[in-house]
């Protein structure tokens, strides 16, 4: 138990390191265009983040990883799409380590 929750402590650290070198690329642009059109540079990286959340959450992650059910080339079982209902019931004992995955390889998507 000890191990899974370490586990899961790195990756939503590794994660949040990854993901700030997307402030990093942000001040990269910025850094780079005229002084009048940095809040819009700024305001599509926002938004690039954002929907690339939505998107991985609701498609990307099933895609990505599925289940053993699937083919080999792509994901397609229904438990790695969106929200699944057996994350909801009282035997869900995966610690958050699921959700923490999702959130590392978001960062990177």
């Amino acid at each position: 138990a000890v191990a899974a929750k370490g586990d899961t402590f790195y990756l939503i650290w590794a994660g949040v390191l990854v993901f700030f070198m997307q402030a990093g690329f942000g001040m990269l642009e910025a850094g780079s265009i005229r002084a009048k059109n940095t809040k819009n540079i700024l305001l599509k990286n926002m938004c690039d983040a954002c929907l690339g959340a939505i998107v991985w959450y609701l498609v990307g992650y099933g895609f990505a990883y599925g289940d053993s059910n699937d083919s080999v080339f792509i994901g397609s079982g229904g438990s790695s799409f969106a929200v699944h209902y057996k994350d909801w019931h009282g035997t869900y004992t995966a610690e958050g380590n699921d959700w923490a995955s999702w959130f590392f390889q978001f960062t990177f998507a």
